[in-house]
């Protein structure tokens, strides 16, 4: 359930999770095989990376400004095979079977191994006995009915994602400090823009563009990256400011099928923390530091540049009083650009004033090999808990620069190569012998 999205890790954020984690390996060969081995069985390619006007109007800007294609901006490859552009609905999955996800690859190759699933059950705590994971507690429902229930395990993987994670560790009576520290959002705003032409930003691919020259803005690989994001009415109508009901109604009559959606995704130096309620919720605190609303703020004028240069008459903010240049009757000047930066600038990033997105949950469990600095060990085990594993994006020690799953997915393979390790090999052994 994602938009298709398939970008390899940079070898600049290897280099950093191993030089400054301790996470070894992940800038040598055998890694970038596991990412090859993702990337071979997603379906990886571009034959399904047509660009839509969504997408077409960065591709256009980036060209018209000068940015060299393949180094400042890029086709994304996607996990869709034989799409043929048939139903404009790949976000909320794909009726024709042509999205290569989990329930078409690595799902039905477990249950050919013998992995059995449990479904409409919510795991409730880890079992720990003696500093080792032993299994899980709980609950099903079924029928408005719930029963509870256990599993034993001679290894646990969580993989809740980065809030439920480090809730259902901290639940679970995990006694680390940092558990729960460290979750990257990858916050994003969005720059809306309207053309003479239709647009129709609802159909096509989600996402086949993305625009990386400012990715690196000081040297130390932070920055922000811009892509599309595929506009269903709903969501659309979410990001767009009004006053009242009737100026809401009108701006999407008037403008909506001629409108693009574009995002800029940062790489963010800010954290925030996870933890839980007495009743065992989870409860999220976050805040960005002021370098990066800077960068937001460069971000969003930096976008509303590339619209114009693609022919937008008009490009928004999503500020409460959004910021605003042209009226849709010509195309929008340089001068235009300068006003809305100026403007983008006075407002900045302020609580409640900007419609601000979280993107992609991460490094909430992350992955260092001393245990001061993180819960968990290189090999995805938690220092605190033996046999107890991290098996989602929480492991990351920063954010990659990229959209995460391709790295999930190459980083959650890397763990369970340890897992079978530990158990001597026989896990291994067992598959091998039903394959």
């Amino acid at each position: 359930m994602n938009w298709n999205t398939c970008l390899r890790p940079p070898a600049r954020v290897l280099s950093e999770w191993e030089k400054d984690f301790g996470v070894t390996g992940v800038t040598r060969e055998k890694f970038s095989s596991q990412v090859e081995e993702v990337w071979k069985s997603l379906g990886v390619s571009s034959d399904e990376s047509q660009r839509n006007p969504n997408n077409q109007v960065l591709w256009d800007g980036c060209t018209a400004l000068g940015y060299t294609p393949g180094t400042d901006f890029q086709v994304i490859e996607r996990n869709a095979v034989g799409c043929e552009q048939r139903c404009d609905f790949c976000t909320y999955g794909c009726r024709y079977a042509c999205k290569k996800s989990t329930s078409l690859t690595y799902l039905p190759r477990a249950q050919a191994l013998g992995a059995r699933t449990i479904f409409n059950s919510r795991v409730d705590r880890v079992r720990i006995e003696g500093g080792a994971a032993k299994g899980v507690e709980a609950t099903a429902t079924s029928d408005g009915r719930t029963s509870e229930f256990e599993v034993s395990a001679r290894a646990v993987v969580v993989a809740c994602g980065g809030i439920e994670t480090p809730a259902l560790l901290l639940r679970s009576g995990v006694r680390d400090k940092n558990v729960g520290k460290f979750l990257r959002l990858d916050p994003t705003v969005a720059v809306g823009g309207v053309f003479e032409r239709p647009m129709d930003p609802w159909r096509g691919p989600p996402q086949t563009v993305a625009v990386w020259k400012h990715i690196d803005l000081d040297g130390s690989y932070h920055g922000f990256w811009v892509e599309a994001a595929p506009a269903h009415p709903g969501l659309f109508a979410l990001t767009v400011p009004w006053e009242g009901g009737r100026e809401h109604k009108d701006f999407m009559v008037e403008n909506y099928s001629r409108s693009c959606a574009s995002i800029v995704l940062l790489r963010e130096r800010s954290w925030g923390q996870v933890s839980v309620t007495k009743d065992g919720n989870p409860s999220v605190t976050y805040d960005l530091v002021s370098k990066d609303r800077e960068t937001l703020v460069k971000g969003m004028a930096e976008t509303a540049r590339i619209l114009a240069a693609a022919g937008a008459t008009k490009v928004w903010s999503t500020h409460n009083d959004p910021a605003v240049a042209g009226d849709g009757s010509r195309a929008l000047s340089p001068g235009d650009v300068d006003r809305f930066s100026d403007e983008v600038k006075s407002r900045g990033v302020s609580y409640n004033r900007l419609m601000l997105f979280s993107a992609h949950l991460m490094g909430s469990c992350k992955m260092s090999s001393d245990p001061r600095t993180g819960p968990t060990a290189p090999t995805g085990e938690l220092h605190a808990v033996r046999n107890l594993y991290v098996g989602d994006a929480c492991v990351f020690p920063t954010t990659p620069a990229v959209n995460p799953m391709v790295t999930i997915m190459a980083m959650a393979a890397r763990t369970a190569e340890s897992i079978n390790a530990s158990l001597g090999g026989q896990a291994k052994n067992q598959l091998a012998s039903q394959d």
